[in-house]
């Protein structure tokens, strides 16, 4: 591919966290595939496991941007509701500030 073929490209590949995606702009692809992303820059390299026309690619990345914003919103919501039940079982349980709990 040339570089003006790889400018038009998003490729993606997974992650250890929800969406369990990240995605960038290609600017670079060595002979075995993987590549370097105008967001992650030079030297992070990754192993794509799909390569979208930019529109597409971009459209997608939007969509997952958006899923897990939705995702955290409705996790931090349940996150409340089990603190509060662990402080009935263990009243003595205070949260501190940064979210971990001591006694």
């Amino acid at each position: 591919m040339t570089d003006l073929d790889l400018a038009t490209l998003v490729a993606l590949w997974t992650y250890d966290q929800f969406p369990y995606l990240l995605g960038g702009h290609v600017t670079r692809m060595d002979p075995d595939g993987a590549v370097e992303t105008r967001e992650f820059g030079k030297g992070h390299w990754f192993i794509p496991i799909k390569l979208l026309p930019a529109p597409a690619g971009e459209a997608l990345l939007e969509q997952l941007k958006t899923l897990k914003a939705k995702r955290d919103t409705e996790m931090r919501a349940i996150d409340v509701e089990w603190r509060r039940e662990l402080e009935k079982l263990c009243p003595f349980v205070r949260e501190r500030c940064d979210g971990h709990l001591r006694v």
